[in-house]
């Protein structure tokens, strides 16, 4: 089921930190629209290629579902996973980094990583 609403929520055309917090939201029962549309500026590494929208994301998610127990104790968990997932074989977690220089491989490279980031954060969140 997660697979399909992930997959589903990039077919329309929501980005990476967008789907973080969109999933999230949907644990919680909740709806923001202003939120979504907030978070679409943490996408892209920010617009520049800087931090990777998922991790920036995953934090966004992590503290509007726990507050700031989500960043001081569930964040680092997360940026660790990621990091040793995705960060060490790429050369860091920026998102140029992540998708070899060339910001046109996000549509190769990023579902997959945007999937089992997601599954990650989940299990963050069931187990708070």
């Amino acid at each position: 089921m997660q697979d399909y609403q992930v997959d589903e929520l990039q077919r329309r055309g929501f980005s990476c930190s967008q789907i973080m917090v969109i999933m999230t939201m949907g644990l919680m029962q909740i709806e923001d629209e202003n939120l979504i549309r907030a978070s679409r500026g943490l996408s892209l590494g920010m617009g520049i290629g800087h931090a990777c929208g998922i991790v920036t994301g995953a934090a966004c998610a992590l503290s509007l579902a726990c507050g700031a127990r989500g960043i001081s104790e569930l964040f680092p968990e997360f940026y660790r996973w990621f990091d040793e997932n995705y960060g060490n074989s790429s050369g860091g977690i920026k998102c140029l980094e992540l998708l070899g220089g060339d910001m046109n491989e996000r549509w190769r490279i990023c579902p997959e990583m945007i999937r089992e980031s997601w599954y990650k954060l989940e299990y963050l969140l069931e187990k708070q």
